[in-house]
Formats: C-alpha cells, structure tokens, sequence
C-alpha cells in the first residue's frame, strides 16, 4: 500500500486498485471507463464536501480494488441528520448529473452515473445504502434488532444482485458480469 499524508489527512492506495482500474479501463469501452472513474470521484468529493459542511473531520481516503473509503473522525458522533446527509450526498450527486447529462443527450455517460449512485444506494455491506439503512433502522427498531434487519437486508440484497446479473450476464458481456460481482462481493466481504 502507498501511503500519502496530505496535512491531517492521509491518502492510501492499495495495489488491489491499480488492477480494478486497468481492468475498468481496459474493458470499459474507451471513454466510458474513464467516465466511471469521473463518476465515483464526483461520487466521493461530494462525500468529503458535505464531511466538510458538518465539521466532519476526515483522516483517510483509501483507494482500494472495491472502491474508494473515507475514514473519519467525528461522523458517528453527528447528529442522525448530520450523517445521512454525508452517506446521502456521493448519491446524490451521481443522481443529478446523470439527470443533467440525460438531458444534454449523453445518454451511455449519464446510465453510467445512475448505476454509480444506484449502486452505492444498495443495502449492503459497507456501500452508503447499508449505512443510511442502519440509521433508519436505530430510529425505528430495538437496537438489539438493528444489527439482524441490516445482516437481512445485505443477504437479500446480495442474492438478489447475483440472481440479476446471472440472468442479465448475456446482455451485458461477461467482463461487465465479472466487473459487477467483483464489486459487490468486495463491498459485502470487506473486513
């Protein structure tokens, strides 16, 4: 892993990410795979603008072969509201430039954008949606269950997704397939 320190904040690279994006570029149709990594960029800047907004104090950014992680010190102890509008944001983003750029009549670039904040919006694993559905559920449920209703809810979404793309594999090429599962697995399997 390379290491970086950028002031209070660290930047590390893992080698597993240098293989994710030569495989993204490589079989990413030319431009789109750059795109991708301009989408989860945006996806993370917005992350760290909105940490930023709430006096959210950042430590590290990883960058690893399942995405991109940021540490921080002070985002479990921000109000509910607080910490939803930092898992939130990197979606929200994705959602409206791919709204924008739907418009413009960049129709592949903005599909791409959407399933970038789609995906992070899932349930499970260490992906946004999990997170934003753990606060949910420490607002509505007996914190004893909260743990349960998240394991259930990533096992059913995980199942779900594999079920899809095998159906779906044909349609969107094996490397496409192969791309999809490598990310779920990492984000769902990530320590």
């Amino acid at each position: 892993m390379i290491e970086i320190n950028l002031g209070r904040t660290e930047l590390r690279l893992d080698f597993s990410f240098f293989a994710a994006a030569a495989f993204f570029l490589l079989y990413g149709r030319g431009k789109l795979g750059a795109a991708a990594f301009a989408f989860c960029a945006l996806h993370e800047l917005s992350h760290l603008l909105v940490m930023s907004l709430c006096g959210v104090d950042v430590r590290a950014v990883t960058f690893c072969g399942a995405g991109i992680g940021i540490s921080a010190h002070g985002l479990e102890q921000a109000r509910p509201a607080a910490q939803a509008a930092v898992l939130a944001a990197g979606s929200l983003s994705n959602i409206v430039l791919s709204a924008i750029l739907f418009v413009l009549g960049f129709r592949e670039p903005a599909a791409l954008c959407l399933i970038t904040g789609a995906l992070n919006l899932l349930p499970a694993g260490e992906l946004d949606g999990a997170r934003l559905l753990r606060l949910a559920a420490l607002r509505v449920a007996p914190p004893e269950r909260v743990d349960a209703i998240c394991r259930a809810a990533s096992a059913l979404t995980v199942g779900l997704c594999l079920a899809a793309i095998v159906m779906f594999s044909g349609r969107i090429g094996l490397a496409a397939a192969a791309g999809a599962v490598y990310f779920l697995l990492m984000n769902v399997l990530k320590p």
